[in-house]
Order: structure tokens, then sequence, then C-alpha cells
């Protein structure tokens, strides 16, 4: 009998929310402002920095933070939020 893994998915997010969440980046981007990003596939994780590149074509989200970028596949993002300076 195959073994499976038990995967921590992510909650199947609506077109709406998907496009809401890429509207957020691309504003952060825009805007130059810092953002902390949910995503996960096999467990939930953060990063926070700032959003340097988006690629819709290929779906993925570049974050840069303390001299370390990292890509993020856009399809794993659960949440998005923006540090608005005041």
């Amino acid at each position: 009998m195959p073994r499976e893994l038990q995967k921590q998915t992510s909650p199947e997010l609506m077109d709406e929310e998907r496009e809401k969440l890429f509207g957020q980046l691309k504003a952060a981007k825009a805007h130059a402002l810092e953002v902390t990003i949910t995503y996960g596939n096999l467990k939930n994780r953060q990063v926070r920095g700032m959003v340097t590149g988006l690629d819709p074509r290929l779906h993925f989200v570049k974050v840069e933070a303390n001299y370390d970028w990292r890509l993020i596949d856009f399809a794993d993002v659960i949440k998005v939020e923006l540090d608005h300076e005041d």
C-alpha cells in the first residue's frame, strides 16, 4: 500500500481572492512597501521584505530582505500584509 505524505494544503482561494493578493503585491512593489507574506505547501511559512519582482507568466514573487532574496510560487501565497507608512 503506498504511503501518503500528510500535506498541509493552503485553502483553496477563489479567483477574486487571488486577484486581490496579486493587487496587494503589485501595490507593495510600486510603492516600495515592506510586506509580510504567508505562504506554504507542506507547512505555512512567513517572509518579510520588499517585493522586487512579479512574474505573472511564471507565477513567481521575488522578495528581498536582509541582503537575501527568495522566490515564492504565487500559488502558495495565502496572505499578504502591507506595512503602510504613516
